[in-house]
């Protein structure tokens, strides 16, 4: 494997997920320490 493939890959997954955390902070901003199964969880 090429070493600058695996870095790119790397770099690409981390900022990919930096993205979505941040988008979802934004979203919804009262409901971070809870994913949408704990909360439907609780309803039940």
């Amino acid at each position: 494997m090429n070493p600058w493939i695996l870095y790119t890959e790397f770099t690409f997954i981390k900022t990919f997920s930096i993205s979505i955390a941040e988008s979802r902070k934004n979203k919804k901003p009262g409901r971070l320490r809870n994913p949408p199964g704990l909360v439907d969880s609780k309803k039940i």
